[in-house]
């Protein structure tokens, strides 16, 4: 099914201008651009022109599920509603056009993609009251199947293979599992178990069978839904995913332990007591150690540590503390004498048989985001993949045989920004949420109340007025009319002030949902361009030989095994300008959306996806 699906993420940054078609770089030229028409003509000559594109109107993609590279899923949000899932559309990349949407109802809040199979998508509507699942054609986007769930609790649909999910519902302390045909919806089997958090566990696939990690480990027959044993082993979803190797399985209990179990025999072999109580955040599983990463308390804040166990007993052969600001978050690799590990600025290289750090390698001082890199093996060389940089260290000496640093699509637009953003927002919002109902005071209302009290007091006996008395009258209802008139003016500037701190919250509140789904996207799609040989990345060009010539938004792609690097303009850039691609190597062609946001509601949002040649470098 991995190879049938391939899933990568698109998401642009908000608040651009308007695109309008203009030859190869879907280009109007009469808008704030960073390029002329001159430039424009001249970037184009170096390039082959676009296959096709596809207008997306006031949409922007989220999610693009690629089918054997000749239909692509889309899952698009529209930026006018706020952001919201608007509907669901099959592209035919081949011809470049779009074969069917479903669009969400009036009584629809939200829709998702959550199954694909050869001939079905199985999508996920939900309501007020009801969530519906519904399987459509995949050519066609005919109606197969419904099934409507009340919404009384809460509600994970998994896909286990290419024709079954498992829908799992959860009321109080219960969790149901529903083994579901994507092609008739009919139930094959129903398990019900103890709920164990708050969120619905995930289950694991393993030959014909099929995990469910809750209050103990259950094994279940995956046609009949029979269970063939279980383990006392209470899950802990807030860890380590588990990781299966072979037939065994390894697995973080509710008290910070590594287990691993024996799927096929259903018989718990070990556990790692873990005595100095660090939180396991990752395992790796090689063919003779099992290597975990985590977290412990250190004498100033957090620390990583990095420990070996014997694969066959799980006793601990060492553990290594690494004195990083920042965790370690990439996979581990495994090669000779030598574990590998990365933080995001810098490579490790651990001794396997002690531990002992090899050397270490700063390979970025301006990474700070906890996006989850990437190392990989070409022979000799260990690639570091970052975000924006790749490098290449010799695997025993730490010699570096490359280093391409690139530049973003946007500063606001790396993770490191979103980051900081979200975190700012995030908690500007608590404090808006928590803060009291301020009752603002009209203080010149109240003087003028005043004034006409005193005059007021004054005036019940006029004929006795005295010259003194009469001047005092007329000096309190004088200031009487001009505080009220000062007054109304104040009144309105509090309004005013009402509705500005509302303007702002509610721009705030829509910051923060667009700097998330940005974020989510990023790390989704991210992934998705690294590829057995090649890393893709957006990137901005920026011609310091030519200042001339304009600025570019391109796909850069580099070849992880050589460092050599290739750049292919796809558009031209506008304020924040962002995009994200998917590349189909076999043929050659990226996959982009160009998208633009204006300031002018009157304005419609344009956007297209694009098919055009890429360059890939040797």
């Amino acid at each position: 099914m991995t190879r049938f699906i391939q899933n990568t993420l698109i998401f642009l940054v908000s608040f651009m201008t308007p695109v309008t078609q203009a030859g190869t770089f879907d280009t109007d030229v009469n808008v704030s651009a960073y390029a002329d028409a001159e430039q424009l003509q001249k970037e184009a000559a170096k390039y082959k022109p676009a296959k096709w594109k596809i207008p997306l109107n006031q949409n922007v993609i989220e999610n693009m599920l690629v089918l054997d590279g000749e239909l692509a899923v889309l899952s698009l949000r529209n930026y006018r509603r706020g952001l919201k899932r608007d509907r669901i559309t099959l592209i035919d990349l081949a011809k470049g056009e779009m074969l069917w949407s479903r669009s969400v109802t009036e009584d629809e809040k939200d829709i998702s993609i959550i199954a694909i199979s050869k001939k079905y998508i199985l999508i996920r509507t939900d309501s007020e009251n009801t969530t519906n699942l519904i399987t459509l054609k995949l050519r066609s986007g005919q109606p197969v199947w419904q099934k409507e769930i009340p919404a009384t609790g809460r509600v994970m649909v998994q896909q286990m293979d290419s024709n079954h999910v498992v829908l799992a519902t959860a009321n109080n302390s219960k969790v149901e599992y529903q083994y579901i045909n994507i092609s008739t919806g009919d139930k094959l089997w129903l398990y019900r178990t103890t709920k164990t958090g708050a969120a619905i566990t995930k289950l694991i696939s393993h030959k014909k069978g099929i995990v469910v990690p809750a209050n103990q480990l259950a094994y279940l027959d995956a046609k009949t839904g029979r269970v063939l044993w279980k383990v006392k082993i209470k899950y802990n979803n807030n860890t380590a995913p588990p990781v299966l190797w072979n037939n065994d399985l390894y697995i973080v209990d509710v008290n910070n332990k590594l287990n691993r179990v024996n799927l096929a025999k259903g018989k718990y072999i070990w556990s790692h007591k873990n005595p100095n109580r660090y939180l396991i955040m990752a395992v790796d599983v090689g063919k003779k150690q099992v290597f975990l990463r985590g977290l412990e308390n250190g004498t100033v804040g957090q620390e990583s540590v990095v420990i070996m166990l014997d694969k066959k007993r799980g006793r601990l052969k060492w553990r290594q503390t690494v004195n990083d600001k920042l965790p370690l978050i990439s996979n581990l690799v495994d090669y000779k004498n030598h574990v590998y590990v990365g933080s995001p600025t810098t490579l490790y290289a651990l001794e396997k048989s002690t531990g002992d750090i090899k050397f270490s390698k700063l390979v970025s001082k301006s990474q700070l985001s906890l996006y989850p890199l990437m190392l990989r093996r070409f022979d000799k060389k260990i690639v570091f993949i970052g975000e924006l940089t790749v490098a290449a260290y010799h695997a025993t000496t730490g010699k570096k045989y490359y280093r391409r640093g690139l530049t973003g699509i946007n500063p606001a637009a790396d993770l490191s920004a979103l980051e900081i953003s979200i975190k700012r927002l995030t908690k500007k919002r608590k404090e808006q949420r928590n803060k009291p109902m301020e009752s603002r005071v009209c203080s010149f209302c109240q003087m003028s109340a005043a004034s006409q009290t005193r005059a007021d007091a004054i005036y019940r006996n006029p004929e006795r007025f005295t010259a003194g008395e009469r001047s005092s009258w007329r000096i309190n209802v004088s200031f009487s009319r001009m505080y009220a008139a000062m007054g109304v003016y104040e009144s309105a500037l509090n309004f005013s002030q009402k509705v500005y701190e509302g303007l702002i919250s509610q721009m705030d509140k829509e910051n923060l949902a667009r700097h998330k789904l940005i974020r989510t996207t990023i790390l989704g799609a991210y992934p998705a361009m690294i590829t057995e040989k090649y890393v893709y990345r957006p990137t901005r060009s920026l011609d310091l030989i030519d200042p001339d010539a304009g600025e570019f938004m391109q796909i850069t792609a580099i070849n992880l095994e050589t460092g050599k690097k290739s750049k292919t303009s796809m558009s031209v850039p506008y304020k924040d300008y962002g995009l994200w691609v998917y590349v189909d190597e076999k043929r050659k062609i990226a996959y982009q959306q160009s998208i633009g946001f204006s300031h002018n509601a009157d304005k419609p949002l344009m956007s297209y996806l694009i098919a055009k040649p890429v360059v890939l470098p040797r």
